[in-house]
């Protein structure tokens, strides 16, 4: 697995309209088994804490994934992802956190 740091990967795209998708770009390469966990719960006042009203759905890398790769979140149970618990991205102030 790899440890993954601020800047390992990057936001390509963004849609809150039905269907939800996002799609990220992998910066460093990303050994088999990694996982990356996705929030639409927004930030608190609290450093490091997000709230937890909304919902998330974890990646897992299947196979080693090269830097420059992009991964695209079409729905639960593709592309390595898991099912969704609670997410649902918002047309207005929403944000997207990876971790």
């Amino acid at each position: 697995m790899t440890t993954l740091a601020a800047g390992d990967i990057a936001f390509v795209r963004f849609v809150s309209d039905d269907p939800d998708n996002f799609a990220f770009v992998t910066l460093t390469a990303i050994d088999a088994g990694t996982t990356i966990t996705f929030t639409d719960n927004a930030a608190t006042s609290t450093a490091g804490t997000l709230a937890s009203n909304e919902g998330s759905v974890t990646w897992t890398a299947a196979a080693a994934v090269a830097a420059g790769t992009v991964v695209n979140f079409t729905g639960a149970n593709a592309n390595g992802f898991g099912a969704v618990s609670g997410m649902s991205l918002s047309t207005s102030g929403e944000n997207l956190f990876a971790f």
